[in-house]
């Protein structure tokens, strides 16, 4: 099934058994994690356990090296993050502010194509 076509009926999201080592080190070891629309969920762990890996792969930031995403109860494959984008998955990352310039607002919309907030779409005081 196409990533578009999944957008509009998104159920959940599952992370089955998704593994991903760098050098040899796994830094994430078959991890399962599912997700519905509207849920709030917490990710919570030691430094180092994998956390932020585990969500990058999630957005198509980092490969994934075993595992299965399922999105509305379909295998799909999340190889960039226009592959999740298409799939209706954002990520917001623990970076307060990725470009310096921007205010956080406008860091949150950071590679959203065509939404980034403007005083002329009412977000107030946005640049």
């Amino acid at each position: 099934m196409a990533p578009s076509a999944l957008r509009a009926n998104s159920d959940s999201i599952d992370l089955r058994n998704i593994s991903q080592a760098f050098g040899g080190v796994p830094v994430v070891d078959k991890v399962s994690l599912s997700a519905c629309p509207g849920a709030v969920m917490a990710l919570r762990g030691h430094n180092g356990a994998g956390k932020s890996t585990l969500m990058r792969m999630r957005a198509g930031a980092y490969p994934i090296d075993s595992g299965q995403v399922i999105v509305s109860g379909q295998a799909v494959c999340i190889i960039y993050p226009a592959d999740s984008h298409k799939l209706g998955i954002e990520s917001i990352y623990q970076t307060l502010a990725l470009a310096d310039t921007l205010d956080r607002v406008a860091n949150l919309f950071l590679g959203c194509c065509g939404c980034l907030p403007t005083e002329a779409n009412g977000a107030p005081g946005a640049a």
